[in-house]
């Protein structure tokens, strides 16, 4: 059957690079027989595309790639450090097209369906050209902007900044994590969830927001950061099953840290368990939303996008709720009364404050486990190592909130251990 290149692609990656001989070999094969009076960038676009399209035949066997073919595209010079242009990456798409070596489809933009950008995939002549010069055995590296630490303004565009004594710090310390990291055999065994993992993509950066180093800063880049829960379990370090610590309700206890108060004991086991009448569920997003957003049209705006994407029976759960601004605003008072000496904070943006917070002690997590040589896989407050080290990581995980002065109580972390038919 053959595979709708709309409904399965990957993005065209822009901060990735390759100089392995065999690769410019190709390059330097294909300009002298087909690309001949084209522009003097060829070169280095026709490059680009090979080594991405190599990446997608060894981690995504038959996705498409989807890239824009509109001449504004890619302008941002930090977030695309090898300085492609799209005029000449059209160029070179429609010339492979032209040799057979790539298939196209054009995007579109109507208004019964939705937009979508172009999308380009190999050919099986592709493939046999991969196979003869052995691409698929290439390693392409991965280029961080600003050496993986990021500021973006408010239009959330990548900005640049003059390095102080903390950036350059925070450089070292990302740059010896991913060092360490890199050193390590990541691998998902058997995955539930029906997508691509590109398991090359190991480093790490952090992103920081509204031009401040004090909002956001989370850790992103690896190809287990975005990986579902259902697939987590199934992840394994140098060949050993793993466990997972994660920090339970760790943004509700910032935020009782930030009052200076202590989470009441009657429902520290579980902070979002606030009303036996509205799901659990319901009751985090709702938590999560009035917090994070800025006011509560915002937040209820964001809950009905949300319900809008769900099915079935989960969707019946949530609609009172989110198509109803009665039953929200029932919802957060409900979570005021549970949560009283957090209502200073409901519906005033605390959300890339909160972030910072924990994306701090995520790095003096990650920094700890990587100087006692125990790699350690960050998700923003949930942990990943081998099961033989679940002792070291949680001493550090209540270590960093103890640093922080974040509870005087019990660290809530809650564990959960890979799958056994995962290991060996």
């Amino acid at each position: 059957m053959p595979v709708d290149p709309f409904e399965r692609s990957v993005r065209l990656a822009l901060d990735w690079d390759c100089n392995d001989a065999r690769l410019v070999a190709v390059v330097e094969q294909l300009l002298a027989e087909s690309f001949q009076g084209r522009a003097s960038n060829v070169r280095k676009h026709l490059k680009f595309i090979l080594q991405h399209l190599v990446r997608v035949e060894n981690y995504a066997t038959d996705y498409a790639t989807s890239y824009s073919r509109n001449n504004n595209a890619y302008r941002d010079g930090i977030a695309n450090p090898l300085r492609l242009k799209v005029r000449s990456l059209k160029s070179v798409i429609d010339r492979l097209a032209e040799l057979g070596l790539v298939e196209c489809h054009m995007g579109f933009n109507d208004v019964v369906t939705r937009a979508r950008l172009s999308r380009v995939l190999a050919t099986q002549a592709m493939r046999l050209l991969m196979d003869e010069h052995e691409l698929l055995s290439i390693r392409s590296t991965q280029l961080l902007p600003h050496d993986g630490v990021i500021l973006k303004n408010v239009q959330k565009q990548a900005v640049w900044y003059e390095e102080t004594q903390e950036t350059r710090r925070m450089k070292a310390d990302l740059s010896e994590y991913n060092e360490f990291i890199g050193q390590q055999q990541v691998e998902i065994f058997n995955p539930e969830v029906d997508r691509p993992y590109f398991l090359d993509a190991v480093k790490s950066f952090r992103i920081f927001n509204n031009s401040s180093f004090f909002k956001g800063g989370r850790f992103y880049g690896p190809w287990w950061e975005t990986c579902p829960k259902a697939d987590r379990r199934r992840i394994t370090i140098n060949g050993e099953q793993l466990v997972e610590l994660d920090y339970k309700a760790n943004h509700v206890f910032l935020l009782y840290h930030l009052t200076a108060t202590e989470m009441p004991e009657s429902i520290r086991s579980d902070p979002y368990r606030w009303n036996e009448t509205i799901p659990r569920d319901v009751a985090k997003k709702v938590f999560m939303l009035a917090v994070n957003c800025h006011s509560e049209t915002e937040a209820w705006r964001s809950l009905f996008q949300y319900y809008s994407s769900l099915t079935g029976n989960i969707r019946e759960r949530w609609e009172p709720y989110s198509r109803c601004l009665h039953y929200y605003r029932m919802a957060v008072g409900a979570l005021v009364r549970a949560h009283p000496n957090l209502q200073g904070h409901i519906h005033q943006g605390r959300g890339l404050g909160l972030q910072f917070m924990d994306s701090q002690i995520a790095e003096r997590i990650l920094l700890s486990m990587t100087r006692q040589s125990l790699p350690t896989l960050g998700i923003h407050d949930s942990f990943l190592i081998q099961t033989r080290y679940e002792a070291a990581l949680q001493e550090a995980m209540e270590e960093a909130y103890e640093f922080y002065g974040v509870t005087a109580g019990t660290v809530p972390i809650s564990r959960t251990v890979a799958l056994p038919a995962v290991a060996g």
